[in-house]
């Protein structure tokens, strides 16, 4: 502190071991029922953090990944994904399961 003026010098760190992406940047986070964080990255899918490993993987549509644009949960703890083009996927804590409203 210097005559009530204070300054913070950041430095950028790895923070994610194996993961060699530069332009990785989570837009949304919730946490599930077993209290793991999900995230999603765009073109990087979907990010599941358990307190130990941060692990990838995809909503999945046939053979087609399909790109979040958005992580909700409801009163009752369940996930529901938004996309841009492909609708709304609800989580079942194993599958994703394309939903009609």
């Amino acid at each position: 502190v210097n005559d009530g003026l204070q300054s913070i010098n950041y430095k950028r760190k790895v923070g994610i071991e194996n993961i060699e992406k530069e332009d990785l940047y989570f837009y949304s986070m919730e946490t599930d029922h077993n209290g793991n964080l999900l995230m999603f990255a765009k073109e990087y899918g979907l990010w599941l953090n358990n307190g130990n490993e941060l692990i990838q993987f995809f909503i999945k549509d046939g053979e087609q990944n399909i790109p979040p644009t958005s992580i909700y949960k409801d009163n009752q703890g369940t996930l529901w994904f938004g996309t841009s083009k492909y609708g709304i996927y609800k989580y079942n804590g194993i599958t994703f399961e394309k939903s009609i409203i």
